[in-house]
């Protein structure tokens, strides 16, 4: 594994609720069913990156329906759908644009998600095996992914909320 790699082990299954943990037993980010927070903590093992937004809340409108997200450091929401958008109707992918103004897509594979920007893998979150002491992992990759971790941690939260409750 190369040193500038950072994998976060997710332990519970529901998007809802869940945590994030570094192989050292660090709460990086709790995710509720209404914000996510990271852990100071965890962010002064990082003094040297910024890891983008302090903070990522999900709010939903009646019934769980899509609402919109807001980034603690941004000024102004942006609607789901359009964290949430489709380039082809047949595509599993899902893009997002990052406070930056960057295009980045989350794509399906099996029982994988993967970051992308462009060529560049920024993060990978996949199932763990069932013996496993937590759900899943996520794995950012270098500066560039650790750089917008927030936001990764965010729009993934957001799809795995969007696929569980079946949104189109």
């Amino acid at each position: 594994m190369s040193s500038s790699n950072f994998i976060l082990l997710q332990h519970g299954a529901d998007a809802f609720n869940t945590k994030f943990q570094d192989r050292d037993g660090q709460v990086a980010y709790t995710v509720r069913e209404v914000s996510q927070t990271p852990n100071p903590k965890w962010q002064l093992k990082h003094p040297d990156q910024p890891l983008g937004p302090e903070n990522g809340y999900l709010y939903f409108g009646p019934a769980r329906t899509p609402g919109s997200v807001f980034y603690g450091s941004a000024r102004d929401p942006v609607q789901m759908s359009e964290c949430l958008r489709k380039h082809r109707e047949s595509t599993t992918s899902r893009y997002f644009k990052t406070l930056a103004g960057k295009d980045i897509k989350w794509r399906f594979v099996n029982h994988k998600m993967e970051c992308v920007d462009g060529r560049t893998t920024l993060a990978l979150w996949e199932l763990s095996d069932p013996e496993a002491d937590h759900h899943a992992s996520l794995t950012i990759y270098g500066r560039s992914g650790l750089g917008m971790v927030t936001e990764l941690v965010t729009m993934l939260t957001l799809n795995r909320i969007a696929r569980d409750l079946e949104w189109s």
